[in-house]
């Protein structure tokens, strides 16, 4: 929580610097890559495709340069198929990876036609994660992974067009390493670190400050 009152209080205190500058609301379509979506290895996330919310800060300068904040909130369900068929005598039910990105990000923005903005963008900043909780119930035991949560810095690239000055379609490519302490059945705990790569497709609407 305390991340997100961070983030809202940065994002306000832009709002200071609001001429020339816009506020977009996005949907993020979330699709994870790389290790986050393996279903094999150690490093594997068995992350799937999902669903989240995101807002977007940008305050122009001169030359077609920009500068602002980027905040998204995702949830990747996670793939447990391979452990019901690994123990199929039990009741098996995960919930999602659920992932909070507060970025800044620096870019340019070109003009491609009367209706049509492109923008181009570099992100730096922090991202915190927190791990599915993984049931399996029997007739006579119930086993729980306990969620775990995790930080990290953050990076990556971006792009997006605004269409009629309002709509926004982007692509945003985000990575970070949180490392997350799992308490196991027996009580004892292992450290481990989570490539978590995920390629942000998002719709939007941009407000004119």
């Amino acid at each position: 929580m305390r991340y997100v009152i961070a983030a809202l209080l940065c994002l306000f205190a832009t709002f200071a610097l609001a001429e020339n500058s816009t506020l977009t609301i996005n949907l993020d379509f979330p699709s994870p890559v790389g290790d986050f979506s393996s279903t094999s290895g150690d490093e594997a996330g068995y992350a799937q495709t999902g669903f989240g919310f995101g807002l977007d800060y940008t305050k122009q300068v001169k030359n077609n340069y920009h500068w602002g904040v980027t905040m998204l909130l995702d949830a990747n369900p996670y793939d447990d198929s391979d452990l019901k068929k690994e123990i199929p005598s039990a009741k098996v039910s995960s919930t999602s990876w659920s992932t909070f990105w507060l970025m800044m990000k620096g870019g340019i923005s070109h003009k491609l036609s009367d209706a049509v903005e492109g923008n181009g963008n570099i992100f730096l900043g922090l991202m915190r994660s927190a791990t599915p909780e993984i049931t399996a119930e029997t007739t006579t035991q119930k086993l729980i992974l306990t969620s775990a949560n995790g930080s990290s810095l953050a990076y990556g690239l971006g792009g997006n067009i605004i269409i009629k000055n309002h709509w926004n379609i982007g692509l945003a490519y985000m990575y970070g390493e949180p490392e997350f302490t799992m308490e196991n059945l027996d009580g004892s705990t292992d450290k481990y670190k989570q490539h978590t790569s995920l390629v942000h497709i998002l719709i939007g609407y941009r407000f004119n400050l």
